[in-house]
């Protein structure tokens, strides 16, 4: 219970931090968000993938965090994008973006929870992971990844914005975003939900 109403309240985050800031043309807009003692990670948006690189391998274990060497996920569960399970992933260059979410580090940090099937991964600031199944331009699936009892701090990552592009064009953005942003964010959320209905009536 104590996840799925962070959760609920997460749902519209990304979105508003988008709307926020100037890094609103992401095809992906990914947050890090500390909420009540949890730092979450959701997504929201899709990716053209016309004219890009594929290839259907996978390997090492994408669900990890290591912001040091620029890895991350959303929902991605252990060794679904694997071999081992018969379920890979498509594998995309990164033609530009950090190599780390802040200082280098080898790092690492396991979730507490797993929520999806596997929304996408970030592997070194280098190789973006996509589902296979994966329609070019359809919304990412829905996940999310908790890491309990932490903050951003905790997990080496500093307050921020973090881009990535494609060779096509598309982008990946993560915004790391503290408990007081957050609270903002949720109130403004909520406010511009508030603003548009009254615009309906």
């Amino acid at each position: 219970m104590k996840h799925r109403t962070k959760l609920s309240l997460l749902a519209c985050i990304p979105i508003t931090a988008a709307l926020l800031t100037a890094e609103t043309k992401a095809a992906i807009t990914a947050t890090a968000a500390e909420i009540s003692g949890d730092v979450i990670f959701t997504a929201t948006g899709s990716i053209n993938t016309t004219g890009l690189d594929l290839s259907n391998i996978a390997f090492g274990t994408p669900h990890l965090l290591q912001p040091g060497r620029g890895q991350f996920s959303v929902g991605v569960q252990p060794y679904n994008f694997l071999f081992e399970t018969g379920l890979v992933a498509s594998i995309i260059p990164i033609a530009s973006g950090p190599s780390a979410i802040g200082p280098f580090s080898n790092t690492v940090f396991t979730p507490t929870l797993i929520l999806g099937q596997g929304a996408f991964a970030l592997f070194e600031g280098s190789i973006f992971y996509l589902p296979v199944s994966y329609i070019s331009g359809s919304e990412i699936p829905s996940g999310s990844t908790i890491y309990g009892s932490q903050t951003l701090a905790s997990l080496l990552i500093p307050e921020g914005t973090y881009v990535w592009s494609l060779a096509n064009g598309e982008t990946i953005t993560l915004n790391a975003i503290p408990e007081a942003s957050t609270t903002i964010l949720l109130g403004l959320g909520g406010l511009f939900a508030s603003t548009r209905r009254r615009r309906a009536v």
